[in-house]
């Protein structure tokens, strides 16, 4: 299940197809940077199609495919971005303001917020879960060379 399919479990086709209307569609050609490290950010990206690289300090962190999500903690406070994370094929993302997002959820049922933000939880302890499980290869690798 990727993390876009995550994101909309418990709405209707109806309101994911709303949703989804509300994002912009934007094109990056490879290496070209779709955020950038400490910049401020209040945009939440899914991606459409291609691959990108996460970067800390130019340090890949990990890779991100179609249907993957960026900047989900972005409904619950705007930040400056952690990591730079850039395409490393041609790559299309829907991006969503934060002040969209919420205008969307002001105008429904009380409920959807509510899935909504469960299903950000569940995408983030799904990333912690993966992030653990890479340091523990890491770990590995270290301690055999």
């Amino acid at each position: 299940m990727t993390e876009e399919q995550i994101l909309f479990r418990g709405f209707s086709d109806q309101e994911q197809s709303d949703f989804l209307s509300l994002g912009e569609e934007r094109e990056f050609g490879p290496d070209e940077a779709l955020v950038t490290e400490n910049a401020p950010g209040s945009s939440l990206y899914i991606i459409r199609s291609g691959t990108v690289s996460v970067e800390k300090e130019g340090v890949g962190l990990t890779t991100l495919h179609e249907g993957d999500i960026l900047g989900e903690l972005v409904i619950f406070r705007p930040s400056a971005r952690s990591a730079t994370v850039r395409a490393l094929s041609p790559t299309s993302v829907l991006e969503f303001d934060k002040d969209t997002i919420m205008t969307f959820f002001k105008r429904r049922e009380e409920r959807l917020f509510k899935i909504f933000v469960i299903n950000v939880i569940n995408i983030l302890s799904l990333k912690l879960d993966r992030t653990d499980d890479r340091i523990v290869q890491l770990e590995s690798l270290l301690t055999r060379g």
